[in-house]
């Protein structure tokens, strides 16, 4: 059985994955494949969801890099993956106190 600290990675992960097919289809992109791999030292309180207290709220870092195949070019993937990492680091600053340290690897 997974760990609250795997779901918080997995739903990451997959936060991410979703924004980088939208952002990539609006940009007219096409990958021919995408992974998100991360690590986390997220310590989370399991009274932060039956609470409003914001000393409960997780915090912590995430360090995640995305690997992107594609023919499109280098500076157009790069475009798409600043636009995600700026919607990715302010959805953690504005619901939770965690930092968000990306790597982008095109294959």
């Amino acid at each position: 059985e997974a760990t609250p600290y795997e779901h918080l990675i997995a739903a990451f992960n997959s936060y991410l994955l979703v924004g980088y097919l939208s952002m990539s289809s609006k940009a007219g992109l096409e990958f021919d494949a995408i992974r998100v791999e991360s690590s986390s030292d997220v310590s989370i309180d399991l009274g932060f969801f039956e609470s409003t207290d914001r000393a409960k709220i997780p915090a912590g870092s995430i360090h995640y890099t995305v690997i992107i195949k594609s023919s499109n070019s280098i500076s157009s993937i790069r475009e798409v993956h600043e636009k995600v990492r700026q919607t990715a680091r302010i959805r953690l600053l504005t619901t939770m106190k965690i930092s968000a340290y990306s790597r982008l690897v095109i294959e």
